[in-house]
């Protein structure tokens, strides 16, 4: 075996070209699915860096009676799940958020994760210093509290072990470290910094609660629990609940339920599609480059047929020259493999010289994997270029071959045939895989030549994050955006400037209902897509109305009382007439504090109280339109609640049947359809 190696060796320093050609070939194609694979194995492949990750999970919410396949939690839910599903060991609930950390000139914005009090517990990572939070570290108001991170602590308190009640500035306040966690910790892709508790109030814990879904809850199955019988068990804990759930008809209507998924494959479920689609593109293009390089070992081994059919005339055994063709197949094979991982190793270290700050290339493979692949791919690779050389020798015949003599160029049929099918099969995938890719090329430009309905030439962006304990209101928020936008309005080189919670593409779910005017009692509810802006932000992103008007001053004396739709929710509820002025409410009321007003009517909502006898006395008074009045309204009830439930409806009747009556239709031109 040693002498045939050295024969296969010397073979393929005689001819450089052909080993250069074949080397290179083929250790491009190996190093294209090294990567890959590394890639997938670390996203898809890889335990969770989590003790005993395969009895983790993660629960969404999910309404499919309204398209909503996946919202987050609420409060009430932790609760209730944590006390009440025998099959879960322990319960956590987190949010992204982000702060302010530092005083005066030295302040800088940071990612903080908001979670409960057994969050690291049920990720079984326990704590290099300190202590998790408590169950009273979630009021509001309670204890400033903060578990950091390993990187946090090295750069702000220089890694000293006493770092625990020592405090720091967040958002303006002093909150005292109760934690440390171990070095390299990271909870999926989030990048927190630090930790905070999830405040909230005693409200929030109410069943009427039980749908605002804004925490994303994961569970640590218990010893022996499977995801069926935890499943089983949420569903049953849902039954039970709609039963006195203030929402239980809109609920079934909308098919709630909780879907119990595992939490790496949940993690996983975007990137897998992609990961497959790119690892089946390099497969090919190494399928190829094996036809190709077979296709030339076989043109070698059909130049030395009159050699091969000689030593087996005199008595020279088949398996010789198998094993003779196959060692000069692997030794291709070793070679090759053993560039790609020379050439992987360079780029990574290039890669991880130019990374920007905070980026890693996390795409090595264990040493079990590395091993497996190192073998495994020699040998598979050194059979599929050897065996169309092996097959030729096998069936040659040996008197056809003898006799060849100075003929040994002329190739026989069955070189011939072999060739062509080889040569067939890597015309066919070369076009399969120039056909998939033109098509992938092709649906890219039409997504680019998509319009998105707003214009981005120009414009920059940047995120801000306010002082809680200094901006706790809307009105102070207002306040200080307002005085900011006015500043760069005058900056030198700015043309304009707004501000909003959200940018296009990056919508902020509001996961409680949203009730629309004229919508019966019993129908359904749908939790939509809201974010916040200032009145120049339809005009300095590009975004045309279709309808309407954009928000502007009379607005901000009322916020979160008009609002601007979008043609899809305009559609969906009010198809086939104007929606302008319609009224939609937070919370599944419409005529509630919470809901945005119609603007194009101007009027006064109250409420009079008489404690002997307790009763209330509902009004509104009105006129409209609010330019050019020409109707006044006023309605009064006696015990008839709260002014916006009972007299605003009256009034709004009176309203509706006087604009029906002048123009067909009720006329309330306030709230603005944008095209999007």
């Amino acid at each position: 075996m040693l002498t045939i190696a050295k024969l296969a060796v010397r073979r393929l320093l005689n001819s450089p070209q052909f080993t250069i050609t074949a080397v290179l070939t083929l250790s491009f194609c190996v190093l294209a699915n090294l990567f890959v694979f590394s890639a997938i194995y670390s996203t898809l492949l890889r335990p969770l860096p989590y003790p005993a990750a395969e009895r983790l999970v993660i629960l969404h919410n999910a309404y499919p009676g309204h398209q909503i396949e996946r919202a987050p939690n609420s409060i009430p839910n932790y609760y209730d799940r944590r006390s009440q599903i025998p099959a879960f060991e322990s319960v956590a609930i987190y949010r992204q958020s982000n702060a302010s950390i530092g005083i005066e000139t030295s302040v800088r914005n940071a990612e903080v994760g908001l979670i409960s009090p057994n969050f690291f517990n049920t990720l079984g990572v326990p704590l290099r210093y300190g202590r998790e939070f408590t169950d009273s570290e979630m009021d509001r108001g309670s204890s400033q509290v903060t578990i950091i991170t390993d990187e946090f602590w090295k750069q702000n308190f220089n890694s000293d072990p006493t770092s625990v009640g020592k405090s720091f500035i967040c958002d303006g306040l002093s909150v005292v470290v109760v934690g440390i966690l171990p070095p390299g910790f990271k909870y999926l892709g989030n990048s927190a910094e630090f930790f905070r508790p999830a405040v909230h109030t005693a409200q929030e814990r109410q069943p009427d609660f039980r749908h605002v879904n804004q925490w994303e809850m994961i569970a640590r199955l218990a010893q022996g629990a499977t995801i069926s019988v935890a499943q089983s068990q949420v569903n049953s804990l849902n039954r039970e609940q709609l039963r006195d759930d203030p929402y239980a008809t809109l609920l079934a209507t909308a098919k709630f339920h909780t879907r119990v998924s595992d939490l790496q494959n949940d993690y996983t479920r975007e990137a897998r599609p992609i990961l497959a689609i790119v690892q089946c593109g390099v497969l090919l293009l190494f399928v190829i480059a094996t036809v190709n390089i077979a296709n030339l070992l076989l043109v070698r081994a059909s130049s030395r047929s009159r050699e091969f059919a000689i030593r087996r005339a005199c008595g020279g055994k088949a398996v010789h020259v198998i094993s003779e063709l196959s060692i000069e197949a692997l030794m291709l094979s070793c070679a090759s493999v053993a560039a790609a991982l020379l050439a992987q190793a360079s780029l990574r270290s290039i890669l991880a010289r130019a990374a920007p700050p905070g980026m890693q290339f996390e795409n090595s493979l264990p040493l079990n994997v590395a091993l497996a692949f190192c073998i495994g791919t020699p040998l598979v690779c050194s059979l599929v270029l050897a065996a169309p050389a092996c097959w030729f020798t096998l069936r040659n015949n040996l008197a056809v071959s003898i006799q060849s003599e100075s003929r040994s160029g002329t190739t026989s049929k069955n070189v011939q045939k072999t060739r062509f099918a080889l040569m067939m099969t890597q015309v066919t995938l070369a076009f399969t895989l120039l056909s998939v890719s033109g098509l992938l090329v092709e649906s890219v430009q039409k997504l680019a030549r998509v319009n998105p309905g707003f214009s981005v030439d120009g414009v920059y962006t940047t995120a801000l994050a306010l002082p809680k304990h200094r901006y706790n209101t809307p009105e102070l928020q207002q306040r200080f955006t307002t005085r900011l936008t006015s500043m760069l309005q005058g900056a030198p080189g700015i043309s304009g400037c707004a501000a909003g919670s959200a940018m296009p593409f990056h919508e902020q779910p509001v996961d409680n209902a949203i009730a629309t005017e004229g919508s019966p009692p019993q129908s359904p509810i749908s939790a939509h897509f809201l974010a916040s802006a200032t009145q120049e932000y339809w005009s300095l992103m590009g975004i045309a109305l279709l309808d309407g008007r954009a928000l502007d001053q009379r607005d901000e004396k009322e916020p979160g009382k008009t609002c601007v739709i979008d043609k899809a929710l305009a559609d969906r509820y009010w198809k086939g007439s104007s929606a302008i002025g319609r009224r939609l409410s937070l919370g599944g009321h419409v005529f509630n504090e919470r809901g945005f007003r119609v603007a194009n009517a101007v009027g006064k909502t109250g409420t009079l109280a008489d404690k002997t006898p307790f009763r209330d006395y509902s009004w509104f008074v009105g006129f409209a339109p609010y330019r050019n009045p020409e109707i006044v309204v006023a309605a009064f009830t006696e015990n008839g609640g709260w002014g916006a439930e009972a007299a605003a409806p009256v009034a709004h009747a009176v309203l509706e049947t006087y604009y029906k009556k002048k123009t067909g239709q009720f006329e309330n031109p306030n709230t603005s359809i944008a095209q999007k």
